[in-house]
């Protein structure tokens, strides 16, 4: 009878415990596995971003867009227009977090898309002045530089709002995606960013559709629908 006494209150005492346990150990989860940035690291990184004029919602930001794709087109090389991308794909970023203080978070997602646009023409434009041997040597390194910004920006994103979602997810998709481009020039680059490293993207999974049944035409019965011979 003792022993079953005993049995009981170490069930019970188990029991309280338990839920304690589980939180502390779903809370250190969270903490190793969010990435996290102070107030200072992201107002330095929007300091060392370009200036803005105008917010997307701005009904002058037209001009602003005009601006740049004239710019852009006259760049005489593949180099420079890399690093005018990439300068691009900041004021975005410098953007979003202005257009998230402002509560304009359907803009916010928006301009991440924008974001994730502009990061693909620079990994183009890399590609291109590499193919045609132009010097990008001194370029590549004001980027490398200029990306632990990107990075901290995306980082501060991550905890400001989950109706960023997707657009989000592929900003920082593309982010690594452009961040591995350069590392196979300047090989080492990627140990420079490791506040991204533990978040993944889910891969959507490949949805496999069953294959439709045929079914036998009437003038191609099967051998048990054929019609027997009747012999009289």
């Amino acid at each position: 009878m003792k022993i079953f006494s005993v049995c009981l209150i170490f069930i019970f005492l188990f029991l309280l415990a338990a839920p304690a346990a589980v939180g502390s150990i779903r809370a250190h989860s969270d903490e190793v596995s969010t990435p996290k940035v102070t107030a200072g690291q992201v107002d330095e990184a929007l300091l060392k971003t370009v200036p803005i004029r105008f917010l997307p919602s701005h009904p002058l930001y037209f001009l602003i867009t005009v601006k740049e794709s004239i710019t852009r087109f006259f760049k005489p090389s593949a180099a420079e227009r890399f690093e005018f991308d990439f300068i691009l794909s900041g004021k975005r970023l410098k953007e979003t977090h202005s257009l998230l203080n402002a509560k304009e978070l359907d803009k916010a997602g928006d301009n991440l898309s924008r974001y994730t646009k502009r990061l693909r023409k620079m990994v183009e434009e890399l590609e291109k002045a590499r193919s045609q041997n132009q010097d990008i040597a001194g370029r590549l390194g004001r980027v490398s530089d200029g990306f632990k910004n990107h990075e901290i920006l995306l980082v501060y994103f991550l905890g400001q709002d989950e109706n960023l979602g997707q657009n989000l997810e592929s900003a920082i998709s593309e982010f690594k995606n452009a961040v591995s481009s350069i590392d196979k020039i300047n090989p080492g680059l990627k140990d420079r960013y490791k506040l991204l490293d533990g978040f993944n993207v889910e891969s959507e999974e490949k949805i496999i559709m069953p294959s439709p049944t045929i079914s036998p035409l009437s003038s191609e019965a099967t051998p048990s629908l054929r019609p027997r011979r009747i012999i009289y």
